[in-house]
């Protein structure tokens, strides 16, 4: 017995219901209240009542965060405030040790998807984030020269940056997740171009040191790769090994996003496309006029003229296929669009001098018979105006055999037949309209 407690207590528990003993390790005796059902909330009710919608994090985080944790809406609230921070470049502004456990996910998944990290080993990949640091520049900063020596490695985290050679000649556009500087670094040369920032620019760097003490070894790994991969499409399969290696080492690997514009018609020529990962289509504009007769005044006339623009697909190209060597080959600008068709794409470019000393004319009579030639402007007209005078043919046809009449006027019975009519007008619309860009309408 407690010796705090002058009298012993007997309490009969049937007659209060409202009291409960709870006897602990030292025996000590302590009453605490239990609110009866009539005053206490139910709490079966209250899981019952429907919770707010939870926002859904990456399962990687529940092995930083309890689930009871995550599964709580004030805290998924605060996770996602903190996470609009979460991007790389700021990550990267400080030294890895000062970085919490969630910038460091944030990073690693971020790195994951960049190609440069997937031929990379765990270990190795790791070392690299962590002495990964950020710069930033304008719009229309210089990044580097061509013929800057080569001390840094970069990726680009935020913007888009252009590429001149010579310092005039427009190259390319290098978006989020590409490389850049890499060559410069492997071969221990001046850089080969200009990059200007187009927007402005956060950048990753890695020092050149600390790309040859942690990332040149693994380099050799991901050109073995490349000579695999290209091995297993069928135009080079017969090509020696010493062939495939020069080329696996002039390969320049760069991501795209879904709908980004790879080169457009009249650009030069500046590289050779292997696609690695996803798909691109090949797109051409045709322009029709159709002229009408206008009556003006004595003995005068004009021209009422409409030109519609329409958007052809000349061919869409998927994975192990290549494209862009028939400019190079004929030394003419680019005749076609070419756009990503699907995220993250994946391209091994290869400059276009290095491409005219790799590939012999026999090759290159080869690359042509792998691909139908694509059709001209000319081509493309006549056979736009085919088939839409096939489509208006085949309308005609089913309006004059359903004989349509006009729909009665009131509240009265629908006419299911002129129903019918109007819905397939709608559809033919829509399919002779689904590929029109542009319509213009002038009088001459």
């Amino acid at each position: 017995m407690n010796k705090g407690l002058k009298h012993p207590l007997k309490l009969n528990l049937q007659k209060h219901p409202l009291l409960v003993l709870n006897i602990d390790s030292t025996k000590s005796i302590r009453t605490q209240k239990i609110y009866s059902p009539q005053n206490s909330v139910n709490t079966s009710t209250c899981r019952s009542i429907p919770s707010l919608p939870k926002i859904e994090f990456d399962p990687k985080l529940s092995d930083v965060f309890p689930q009871w944790l995550l599964g709580r809406q004030d805290f998924q609230d605060a996770l996602s405030a903190h996470s609009s921070d979460l991007n790389p470049a700021t990550i990267c502004r400080k030294p890895h040790y000062q970085r919490d456990s969630l910038e460091v996910r944030a990073l690693k998944a971020w790195t994951q998807e960049c190609f440069f990290f997937q031929h990379l080993t765990e270990r190795t990949a790791n070392e690299v984030r962590k002495k990964l640091r950020t710069l930033n520049f304008n719009k229309g900063d210089t990044i580097f020269k061509q013929n800057d020596p080569g001390d840094c490695f970069y990726i680009v985290a935020k913007g888009l940056v252009e590429v001149y050679k010579d310092g005039i000649e427009f190259i390319d556009i290098i978006g989020p997740k590409n490389t850049i500087g890499e060559c410069a670094l492997e071969n221990n040369c001046l850089r080969s171009a200009t990059l200007i920032a187009k927007t402005p620019v956060s950048l990753l760097f890695l020092k050149n040191d600390d790309y040859n003490d942690i990332v040149h070894r693994q380099k050799h790994k991901e050109r073995l790769d490349m000579i695999e991969y290209l091995k297993s499409i069928p135009f080079f399969c017969t090509f020696y090994g010493s062939k495939l290696e020069r080329i696996a080492w002039n390969l320049f690997p760069m991501q795209y996003k879904k709908n980004q514009i790879i080169y457009s018609i009249n650009d030069e020529p500046m590289n050779f496309y292997i696609i690695r990962k996803g798909s691109v289509k090949m797109e051409k504009t045709v322009s029709l006029k159709l002229k009408s007769r206008m009556p003006c005044g004595y003995k005068s006339q004009k021209f009422f003229v409409r030109e519609r623009t329409y958007l052809q697909v000349l061919r869409e190209c998927s994975n192990g296929e290549f494209f862009g060597e028939e400019e190079i080959v004929k030394g003419i600008g680019r005749g076609c669009k070419v756009v990503c068709a699907n995220d993250d794409t994946i391209l091994w470019l290869l400059n276009k001098d290095l491409f005219l000393s790799i590939f012999s004319e026999n090759d290159i009579e080869n690359m042509a018979k792998m691909y139908a030639e694509r059709p001209t402007s000319k081509f493309l007209k006549k056979k736009l105006r085919s088939d839409f005078m096939g489509h208006v043919n085949r309308f005609k046809a089913i309006l004059d055999a359903t004989h349509p009449s006009p729909l009665s006027i009131g509240r009265e019975e629908p006419n299911k037949k002129g129903n019918l009519i109007k819905s397939f007008k709608n559809q033919h619309d829509n399919m002779i309209n689904s590929q029109l860009l542009e319509e213009k309408i002038v009088i001459e």
